[in-house]
């Protein structure tokens, strides 16, 4: 089952340094090397990175539903930012399960240089791959 293979595989994936073995209980949607948590009975925070394209236009954002959000940004549901420059590719994201754990590293990422913004997105994603595309 997708449990299963969750505990066995956790340290393996990709994104392995931002989840905790305490999700075992969590339903997964994803393929192995991409997980996106989604929690029984736990709520979860999503900074996320999107970008125009490779090495183009970044924007750090904050949700509790990536996949709605992503899709209301590749949509141009939401005027502003992302809808003006074309930010729609998902390039990075981390989980948070403190409100307040996610909205502080939201903004110090926001702070951040952006060849450190780059070097975060590098490290997991060094072709910059939309992971949204990964969920569907």
């Amino acid at each position: 089952t997708r449990r299963n293979f969750f505990k066995k595989s956790l340290h393996t994936t990709q994104y392995g340094h931002l989840l905790k073995k305490s999700h075992a209980r969590n339903l997964l949607v994803g393929h192995p090397g991409i997980w996106l948590i989604m929690s029984i009975n736990r709520k979860h925070y999503y900074v996320y990175i999107l970008a125009s394209k490779k090495n183009g236009t970044l924007y750090t954002g904050i949700t509790k539903d990536l996949l709605f959000r992503v899709h209301q940004h590749k949509s141009d549901l939401l005027a502003g930012f992302t809808k003006k420059y074309q930010v729609h590719r998902l390039v990075y994201f981390e989980v948070h399960e403190n409100p307040y754990d996610a909205i502080l590293r939201e903004k110090r990422i926001k702070k951040w240089k952006r060849q450190w913004k780059i070097s975060l997105i590098e490290k997991d994603n060094p072709a910059w791959k939309d992971l949204y595309e990964d969920f569907l």
